[in-house]
């Protein structure tokens, strides 16, 4: 099910030329805006790579995705922000999504500069023992955000929205 966001926040009713913007590093050490992807259809999703169902799920479907845009996802930037920059380095993100599909930037910082992102988002994360494996997991919201060619927030997609859903929604982007 796709969820419309016609109520954005009020600057953005009345000004739909202020973008989102914010700085972080991505999986090579780049430092990487959002602004400079503009022109490009920004696909946002937050998660962890020790994540055990949300996460992976979510990376196989933007690969489905992509896959299904064909060409066109030459037109479209799919960005990964990890809300567990602890246990996700560089090169632990790198060889993730590498392994899932290398058109996925992975971006991480330190953990104030990712609580201003998720912020911006309305996302919520939490880390959470709960005697796993991995030490702990990390409780986060699981929605996917896309951006226009400008920068403005225009939809947010639940978990588990259709691969079919997705595309036609990125395309009313282009």
């Amino acid at each position: 099910m796709v969820l419309f966001l016609g109520n954005l926040s009020a600057a953005q009713e009345q000004k739909p030329e202020s973008a989102l913007d914010f700085t972080l590093t991505d999986f090579n050490g780049k430092s990487r805006s959002l602004s400079d992807f503009r022109g490009k259809v920004i696909v946002l999703f937050f998660g962890y790579t020790s994540c055990p169902d949300i996460c992976p799920t979510t990376i196989i479907e933007m690969k489905n995705v992509l896959n299904q845009l064909g060409k066109e996802a030459e037109k479209v930037r799919m960005l990964f922000i990890t809300v567990d920059p602890q246990r996700d380095t560089q090169k632990i993100m790198k060889e993730f999504l590498g392994f899932h599909d290398s058109r996925i930037l992975g971006l991480r910082e330190d953990l104030d500069k990712i609580r201003k992102v998720t912020d911006l988002f309305k996302v919520r994360f939490k880390k959470r023992d709960d005697g796993s494996a991995s030490g702990y997991l990390v409780g986060h919201t699981s929605s996917t955000f896309l951006i226009d060619k400008q920068g403005v927030l225009k939809n947010k997609l639940r978990f588990k929205t259709s691969i079919d859903e997705i595309v036609d929604e990125i395309k009313k982007l282009f």
